[in-house]
């Protein structure tokens, strides 16, 4: 498995050849994930690794939140709080689940609703990058554009890899070929992100993770309601 630090030496192209050929492995800080194209060989890619079991869906790469929202299958109430909200930076590094009217890759929707990832830099400005030229070279205007999943086997009961060892093991063992990680800022708590869900001004934390507990109380302060 070839490693890169992609803040050390930036190659999208690479990158790009990579996943047209199967998914990657990243490092997203508190976590490892999976990373694929949005299309029907990305989501296989996944699916091989991961030896997904049914019932399980993968989540949206989102570089652009209000992008995003504009798909969501949501009334104008919602869209227009959870984007001033975005703009303070709270959602970042948090999963939001949103119904999806429209139609998706099959394994993106359950049950009626997609999630996507809010992401922090520099993750954010490297998916931009492959966006482009995935738009470029493809020609495909696909949202979401990037899709991911935790780097383990579906339904597996330790959770999330977050060790860097653990999860280049996983890669070597599982076959993936690239693993691209980062120079972060800051040191972040280790775990899963959060999971929010969200139906008019309400919401559910499906999954505590790193900063859930200031989300809530920034959701709250915003006129959203919680649901048990």
């Amino acid at each position: 498995m070839n490693i890169t630090n992609y803040s050390h030496t930036p190659d999208p192209q690479m990158v790009f050849e990579a996943l047209r050929e199967d998914t990657i492995l990243v490092s997203l800080n508190n976590v490892y994930a999976l990373m694929s194209l949005a299309n029907e060989s990305g989501v296989k890619a996944i699916d091989r690794v991961k030896i997904r079991k049914a019932g399980k869906s993968y989540g949206s790469m989102v570089t652009d939140a209000n992008r995003f929202l504009d798909e969501a299958g949501i009334d104008e109430e919602l869209k227009g709080a959870l984007r001033s909200i975005g703009k303070s930076g709270v959602l970042e590094g948090a999963f939001i689940r949103l119904p999806w009217g429209q139609n998706a890759l099959d394994g993106l929707v359950m049950n009626g609703t997609h999630q996507g990832l809010i992401l922090i830099e520099p993750v954010r400005s490297f998916c931009i990058e492959i966006e482009e030229i995935f738009k470029d070279q493809l020609g495909e205007e696909i949202t979401p554009s990037l899709i991911c999943s935790s780097a383990n086997i579906s339904g597996d009961s330790n959770g999330s890899i977050t060790n860097r060892e653990t999860a280049i093991k996983f890669g070597i063992d599982r076959g993936v070929k690239l693993f691209v990680e980062f120079d972060f800022e800051e040191v972040v708590e280790k775990g899963s992100f959060p999971i929010f869900s969200f139906e008019k001004m309400s919401f559910t934390l499906e999954r505590k993770g790193p900063g859930s507990d200031n989300i809530q109380k920034s959701l709250m302060n915003n006129g959203f309601l919680e649901r048990n």
